[in-house]
């Protein structure tokens, strides 16, 4: 939750102030694909074993969507000009961070 807030608010600022998109946010932007992925394989070894998310089959829903985001946001912006690159870097980003707050809400991580 906590790296795609972070992610969110880097990639706003490129947009709006910079109007390209720092290298190194797109090295962050892959290395951050690179978790989900490992995220995903974790909880499809999870589901093998016989767990199951609490929430039921919006879990299978959110999780896909969480994994294809950034990778769907980079694909989309390629060949763009800098400044709409950055922004849909932000939309992917700000996408990522919803889904995220979604799983950490329903995995009981906002609750008290």
């Amino acid at each position: 939750m906590l790296l795609s807030l972070g992610g969110s608010i880097w990639a706003v600022h490129d947009w709006l102030r910079r109007g390209a998109v720092h290298p190194r946010l797109i090295t962050f932007t892959g290395a951050m694909s690179g978790l989900i992925g490992l995220q995903a394989l974790f909880g499809v070894a999870l589901a093998i074993m016989g767990n199951r998310p609490s929430d039921g089959a919006t879990h299978f829903i959110v999780g896909p969507l969480t994994l294809v985001a950034l990778p769907l946001a980079r694909r989309v912006a390629a060949g763009r000009s800098d400044r709409a690159v950055s922004a849909i870097l932000a939309v992917g980003w700000f996408v990522l961070m919803l889904l995220a707050l979604r799983s950490v809400g329903s995995g009981g991580g906002l609750s008290g």
